[in-house]
């Protein structure tokens, strides 16, 4: 739609209509192009999008889309190292196959060799902080799992130990 009159407005159009496909689906042309950034599409199959202006032929492709799979879990733990039985706590964000955050509410399990804490957790948006300790010493592994895709990480667990750095007499009198 390249042309020295516009700016054109543009509005997209998903044939099945279906209340899964949201954003701002209007957007003025810069240059002759119009951007959408913000489209979510959160539905499967086989789709009729057309994009339409006053005065222009309208544009139609047909388009298919995957349903969107979990496909990665980010972990950050903080602190790493980390002391038995102090707590510590790892950020789990959710991604699906594109990258994208994911956006539905799912339940994500943590696992490990002599973990706890809430060890179950449903994220309402993609990314959720488990609160956790290990009672045991050493490299462990750290294991998340959501929807059949697990990620793992090692954590190396110091040791707790109480260290006296002085001592200061008490004077009785009796």
């Amino acid at each position: 739609m390249a042309n020295k009159y516009g700016p054109f407005s543009v509005t997209l159009d998903l044939s099945p209509a279906s209340p899964d496909f949201s954003g701002v689906l209007t957007q003025n042309t810069v240059n002759g192009v119009a951007t959408f950034k913000d489209i979510a599409a959160n539905m499967s199959g086989t789709f009729d999008l057309t994009a339409t202006s006053t005065n222009i032929i309208p544009a139609l492709t047909s388009l298919t889309l995957q349903p969107a799979v979990i496909s990665l879990l980010e972990l950050s733990v903080t602190p790493n190292p980390v002391s038995t039985n102090f707590d510590f706590t790892v950020n789990v964000t959710l991604r699906d196959q594109i990258n994208r955050r994911w956006w539905k509410p799912s339940q994500i399990e943590a696992s490990g060799n002599g973990l706890s804490g809430l060890l179950s957790q449903t994220t309402q948006s993609g990314s959720i902080i488990f609160t956790l300790r290990f009672k045991e010493s050493g490299n462990q592994t750290l294991t998340f799992t959501s929807e059949g895709t697990s990620n793992s990480t090692y954590v190396l667990v110091l040791q707790n130990t109480l260290k006296i750095t002085s001592i200061t007499p008490t004077v009785s009198l009796t």
